[in-house]
């Protein structure tokens, strides 16, 4: 099931850096008709939107919806994505779930000289495989291209992408 992006809306939640900025410039790369970045931080999710809109036009940053929790976005998408729902309006929804990614916002966690790090958590978030932004930008754009609505999946320490049951 090969999908493409051209003329498809996308919206991402925390597209203001890292992950969801990269995602947002891979698809529009792919020529998406338009993204829409939710980020915590307007400042930063409008500097997003100006520097995808200068490289590829049609961004819209929104704010604070960011904090709904992420858990909430698996039955989201399997409740919205229900194959009868896609039947009726021919929109897929899809969750990508990205592992530990190297970002300007997990960067601090793996310092080991930042004094707010204890040794337990400096422990702990190394015991992971993590991955670089690329890594899940690319990923987004295979699962985009053959997942079925209503599914999310995995990308986790540049791995290949793998469904969530």
């Amino acid at each position: 099931m090969d999908q493409l992006l051209k003329n498809k809306n996308i919206v991402i939640i925390g597209g203001g850096s890292g992950i969801g900025f990269n995602i947002a410039d891979k698809f529009l790369s792919e020529d998406a008709k338009s993204v829409i970045l939710l980020d915590i931080n307007e400042k930063q999710g409008n500097i997003a939107a100006d520097v995808l809109n200068n490289t590829h036009g049609n961004v819209a940053a929104l704010i604070p919806v960011y904090c709904a929790a992420k858990f909430a976005v698996m039955g989201f998408t399997r409740c919205l994505g229900h194959e009868d729902n896609f039947k009726k309006t021919g929109v897929r929804v899809i969750a990508l779930c990205p592992g530990f990614t190297e970002t300007q916002l997990t960067k601090p966690l793996l310092d080991e000289k930042d004094t707010d790090n204890s040794e337990e958590l400096i422990k702990f978030v190394k015991g992971f495989p993590w991955q670089k932004v690329d890594a899940v930008g690319d990923a987004a754009v295979a699962v985009f291209k053959r997942a079925k609505s209503g599914t999310a999946w995995l990308i986790e320490g540049g791995k290949p992408i793998e469904e969530v049951p």
